[in-house]
């Protein structure tokens, strides 16, 4: 620890900037018929020096001398401005004129790439920045994710547990495509990461439910990753961490064309060391990944983009049988996955463009527990194709179909062999200023179901200010059951789930309010036990408060976020209607992260809570009665910024559970219940220092394009 400290001390001390000339931004903004604009986001370009307007539509702010730059003006319900100025001198007077964009009334927002229809109105984006500097989340997305409203802090289990909803209700999709097997396997009851870095994408945007028909089979959220466009230059990545090195390369051809390539090697035992990781490990987790990338501009028109994803791992631990009284056996993982698409856009004119996305997943296992292997492979092909079209500046349509191939074996004996159509169609109609109507359907085939899913889905905004919008959404959504329900006829149908939901949202002098409330209605869930396997049902109720401030001050940022759930569920074995055991009624989490300028330096911390969740013990006379232990978590990170010439690297330190807390998530019972083992986070405070090289190409304005 003395050695981390040193490290820092040196680099902020010995690489300390020097403070530049400041000049002073003074004026106005208006809106196209003079109105004053209050709670607009000012700011220059590439920098955090800026301010928000306040009401009477005044600003001013200062910023280090600069010559040709831009000024960039932002606000929820009016259409951005960017404005050239030299800042050479003081400005006073600047007059701003900001006018009303229809488009930013609609909550659907088309990808660029994917051309999927995303709810930015009611989602939550973010960027890499925003992952890395997170505290608590280590550079990983689905870390990150779980301090968003609506998300559950489940911390022995991997995906995202979203309202109510198991992780299997949750979908990821990368450029359109659905990603399979998106976490890496491990040994149970330990979480594992998101399979992809933040940092090999450009838009990251999460949506808890009420999504548009572009998206299927998922009853409960949506993850949506979109890869990066052209590089401006050569670069080379270099990331150091206690457990991987990481290498990777953008290389531009020329104008139209780049590829690039990213390969890392992971060995957590060192790290496990460290941090005193308490699991008995044979050989801790190691891997090899190695990531791909090619674009290239067809035309002025037209342009195609290849993402490729390739990992090998293996892990074995002896691990406490609860049904021996705690005694350890070996498990063992091996693992091989593979991921790639291949996308065609074309813009045939200003209103109409067209995607065709080709995307293949592999995934094959060796599983070995107490000498008996299982070998489990899955491979999927998905097409996908759609038109989006503008009838005019109040009407947007999208129709759309994907096709799937599925094959999955979890023996020589058990195959199971799919095929699935989809179709779907969805229109924005702006009926008038202040309102706008999004009704869609969706049609779901499966060959191994034999029956056709309907799926309509409609979503109304109004604006109630300029600063705020109240969303009403209502939508019918399906998911086939996890396919190792599956292997035995009759074939599980579809499982069902109704959205309704409330959303507000406002903006007030640099802060964001978002308030939703929900109800879902889950029918036809998964039964294997019973001779129909679709009698479950359920429901869960909730409310979601977030409450933002990216404009107080600059390069501030924080965020609180409460969420509250009511779930029960019939599904699986439960004998009746309970609480499930991945659902708590409370989260909390607090946020704040820091942006100091004149010492390139991030300061964040986070605290998390979590009330008890329910348990299984055979020994109680009620089913999941018993509840565990409220969970508190205090977690800091430092980010340090620094460029010598052509390098910028960024250091990042970051200390999880700083309390030291032993966190029991759930409890594990024998059959005859006479003995059980607490399920728990198998360290207790964590400490990483990582450091990120990037070589060739300047990034800070990059980054502090982010920060904004």
């Amino acid at each position: 620890m003395r050695l981390l400290i040193l490290l820092l001390c040196c680099l902020i001390g010995g690489l300390k900037p020097s403070v530049a000339q400041e000049v002073h931004v003074e004026g106005i903004v208006l809106d196209k018929d003079g109105g004053k604009v209050s709670g607009a986001n000012i700011f220059i370009k590439g920098t955090v020096y800026g301010t928000s307007s306040l009401e009477d539509g005044t600003f001013s702010f200062t910023s280090p001398v600069l010559s040709d730059t831009v000024l960039i003006v932002r606000h929820l319900s009016l259409s951005q401005v960017e404005k050239r100025i030299n800042l050479t001198q003081s400005i006073n007077g600047l007059e701003v004129v900001m006018k009303p964009e229809y488009a930013s009334l609609q909550e659907a927002v088309v990808d660029r790439k994917s051309r999927k229809v995303l709810d930015y109105g009611r989602s939550i984006s973010f960027q890499t920045m925003d992952v890395d500097t997170s505290p608590g989340s280590d550079a990983d997305i689905g870390s990150a994710l779980k301090q968003l409203p609506g998300v559950q802090m489940i911390g022995e289990s991997s995906g995202l547990f979203v309202r109510g909803g198991s992780k299997e209700e949750s979908r990821v999709f990368i450029d359109g495509l659905h990603v399979s097997h998106p976490y890496f396997p491990g040994i149970p009851d330990l979480a594992q990461p998101l399979r992809f870095s933040p940092h090999h994408f450009e838009g990251i945007t999460f949506n808890t439910g009420g999504y548009s028909a572009g998206y299927g089979d998922a009853l409960s959220s949506i993850l949506s990753l979109e890869t990066k466009e052209h590089p401006q230059k050569n670069s080379t990545i270099v990331a150091l961490l206690p457990y991987a090195l990481q290498v990777g390369h953008d290389h531009l051809l020329k104008e139209k064309t780049s590829l690039g390539f990213d390969v890392s090697y992971t060995n957590f035992t060192p790290y496990y060391k460290v941090i005193n990781h308490q699991t008995e490990w044979i050989k801790a987790p190691r891997s090899w990944t190695l990531h791909g990338k090619f674009n290239h501009q067809l035309s002025a028109k037209e342009k195609i983009s290849w993402y490729g994803y390739w990992n090998s791992g293996e892990q074995k631990a002896l691990e406490p049988d609860v049904e021996d009284q705690g005694a350890l056996k070996p498990i063992a993982i091996n693992n091989d996955y593979a991921f790639s698409l291949l996308t065609y856009n074309r813009q045939e004119s200003e209103k109409s463009h067209y995607y065709l996305g080709y995307g293949v997943n592999y995934n094959q296992e060796v599983f070995g527990l107490n000498g008996e292997v299982n070998k489990p492979k899955f491979s999927q092909h998905q097409v996908r194709a759609l038109n989006d079209y503008i009838w005019s500046p109040h009407v947007r349509s999208q129709i759309g179909s994907e096709v799937y191939f599925i094959n999955n074996s979890l023996s020589d004996t058990l195959i199971l062999r799919d095929f699935t159509g989809h179709l779907w169609g969805e229109t924005s109609i702006t009926i008038h200023p202040r309102i706008v109507l999004r009704p869609g359907v969706r049609l779901d085939y499966s060959d191994r179901v034999k029956s056709w899913s309907v799926n309509p889905r409609v979503t109304v905004n109004f604006r109630t200010n300029r600063n705020g919008t109240l969303s009403l959404v209502a939508g019918k959504y399906s998911q086939q059951a996890e396919d190792k329900y599956n292997f035995q006829a009759p074939y599980a149908a579809y499982q069902r789930a109704d959205h309704y939901i409330v959303s507000l949202q406002q903006q007030v002098l640099g802060h964001f309010l978002r308030m939703e409330g929900y109800i879902k209605s889950y029918k036809n869930l998964i039964t294997p036990s019973l001779e129909s396997k679709n009698l479950g049902k359920g429901f869960a109720r909730g409310v979601d408060f977030f409450w933002r401030g990216q404009e107080v001050s600059p390069g501030l940022d924080y965020w609180v976020s409460y969420s509250y759930l009511n779930t029960k569920r019939q599904y699986l074995n439960y004998p009746y209607l309970a609480t499930p055991d991945f659902s708590s009624p409370h989260t909390l989490h607090v946020v704040g992260k820091k942006f100091i300028n004149s010492l390139g330096l991030f300061v964040g911390g986070s605290y998390s809570m979590m009330a008890g969740r329910p348990y299984f013990n055979p020994n109680s006379a009620v089913f999941l009665a018993d509840r565990t232990s409220p969970v508190h978590q205090l977690n800091a990170n430092l980010a340090l910024l620094r460029k010598w010439g052509n390098t910028f690297v960024t250091t990042v330190l970051a200390v999880n559970n700083i309390a030291n807390k032993k966190h029991v998530y759930t409890y594990r019972y024998s059959h005859q219940g006479d003995f059980r083992l607490p399920v728990t986070q198998p360290y207790g405070r964590s400490v990483l220092l990582g450091v990120f090289i990037s070589i060739g190409k300047d990034r800070s304005d990059e980054i502090l394009n982010q920060l904004q």
